[in-house]
């Protein structure tokens, strides 16, 4: 059997995001296919290249101004004519904490996310 070579577990999630591109569009997106610490994958009919930046926006509540949105910027590193695959290479700390947090309470195993973070203090 091979290895898993992946560092963080990849679970689904049922959050809205908004994925904004480098040249300033816009995508609204209804869910996660599988996010990670380290990068997500979104279901998103438009092509995009390879390499192409982005920024990955998670509002976590109703209030914008009062509750907490996750920012992660990141590189589309591969996509199909259904998905793009977006490896963050930068998320401020507070983003960070939120997205943690956000992976271990949804995850069915939290005790294996939490020692993957203590492996994996970044995002890479």
């Amino acid at each position: 059997m091979a290895s898993e070579k992946r560092k963080f577990t990849r679970i689904p999630l049922p959050f809205e995001l908004t994925l904004i591109l480098e040249d300033g569009s816009s995508h609204k997106v209804n869910h996660f296919d599988n996010v990670s610490v380290g990068g997500c994958l979104v279901s998103l009919q438009p092509e995009y290249a390879d390499h192409t930046t982005c920024t990955v926006k998670i509002e976590l509540g109703q209030d914008q101004e009062q509750e907490p949105t996750i920012l992660a910027h990141g590189n589309i590193i591969r996509h199909n004519d259904h998905q793009l695959a977006i490896q963050f290479t930068s998320i401020d700390p507070d983003s960070l904490f939120h997205l943690q947090n956000l992976i271990r309470y949804n995850s069915p195993d939290p005790d294996r996310v939490d020692s993957e973070i203590q492996l994996h203090k970044g995002i890479l």
